[in-house]
């Protein structure tokens, strides 16, 4: 049994625009599983097109608005809603509403 908490987790910034998040859970941690954070999106911050080969991705929004944008449909995923995504889908996120945005997200590796 383990116990996280997020206050004494460590904070780093993504890949991605310059975003934060606090690793609950590292890659590796648990077999499959490349990580569980929590982050969050400013207002007008965006995460750009991007595409994970060899990953699901799963978000689940705790406040606020998300919206995700594929190559083809756009989804907003409001506080309370989770969305998947498939390896090698490319996908991006925007924060265009007027409150942050937080999110829980965790990767599942397939190779």
């Amino acid at each position: 049994m383990y116990f996280i908490n997020s206050e004494n987790s460590r904070q780093e910034f993504t890949q991605h625009s310059g975003v934060s998040k606090k690793v609950l859970l590292g890659n590796g941690f648990i077999p499959n599983l490349t990580g569980l954070s929590v982050s969050s999106l400013l207002v007008g911050q965006t995460i750009d097109f991007h595409a994970h080969q060899t990953m699901y991705e799963v978000f689940y929004v705790t406040q606020g608005v998300v919206l995700f944008t594929f190559e083809d449909r756009s989804f907003n995923v409001h506080s309370g809603e989770c969305i998947v995504v498939e390896p090698g889908e490319v996908h991006a996120l925007e924060n265009k509403y007027d409150k942050i945005t937080h999110f829980l997200y965790f990767g599942v590796a397939v190779d």
